[in-house]
């Protein structure tokens, strides 16, 4: 079992569940689904019983996926958060986690430590994303590897500022998939009137 940007890009509706542990990636596996997403909060909830991403580090991260790739064989997508720091950090995170043996890896715009609660989601400046993305891109050893670029930021930088950085980062090739997060109610009918908008122009 394989994936591939084409998995994420086409019209088809593609389902990744989230995965804490080896367990609930073994259910995933035996539901027939074609891959799993280690979701670094459902960790933190896991093994700390806690809701604040920024109380696992990058080799926790890695520990668990060893054990989740133990016992399953179809692709993991793992939450590299905002990459545990700087764009230096983020080339050893990425190239830990692959060895690891992630088959993709997500990164997002916030500050670190990143965060699931909207209230506390801080952007960084959007060159030093681009640094990150880079610097995990430098990191894969393999080519197939997936690099998702997560923008969470539209509740900062609006439609608008959204569809600046997508068109930047298609442009120059920095992410295999690019995903939009924290869309509020208030944003999400800009954020849709944006992708229709987009889709109509192809």
């Amino acid at each position: 079992m394989t994936i591939t940007a084409a998995t994420f890009t086409s019209d088809d509706q593609t389902i990744i569940p989230g995965v804490a542990d080896a367990q609930s990636a073994q259910t995933v596996q035996e539901a027939g689904l074609s891959a799993a997403y280690l979701n670094g909060y459902d960790v933190v909830r896991t093994q700390l019983g806690q809701t604040n991403e920024g109380l696992t580090s990058p080799s926790e991260m890695g520990d668990v996926l060893r054990h989740v790739k133990e016992n399953v064989t179809g692709p993991v997508i793992v939450d590299a958060e905002s990459g545990f720091g700087n764009q230096l950090t983020t080339y050893f995170v990425a190239q830990n986690l692959e060895r690891s043996g992630a088959a993709g890896l997500v990164i997002n715009d916030q500050i670190f430590p990143a965060h699931t609660n909207d209230a506390e989601v801080a952007i960084i400046a959007f060159s030093d994303f681009v640094a990150k993305l880079k610097a995990a891109k430098d990191a894969f050893d393999d080519a197939q590897t997936l690099l998702f670029a997560e923008l969470d930021g539209v509740q900062a930088y609006g439609a608008d500022g959204l569809a600046k950085r997508v068109a930047y980062l298609k442009q120059h090739n920095l992410a295999d998939v690019i995903l939009v997060g924290h869309v509020s109610e208030d944003t999400f009918a800009a954020v849709d009137a944006w992708q229709k908008r987009r889709r109509s122009a192809r």
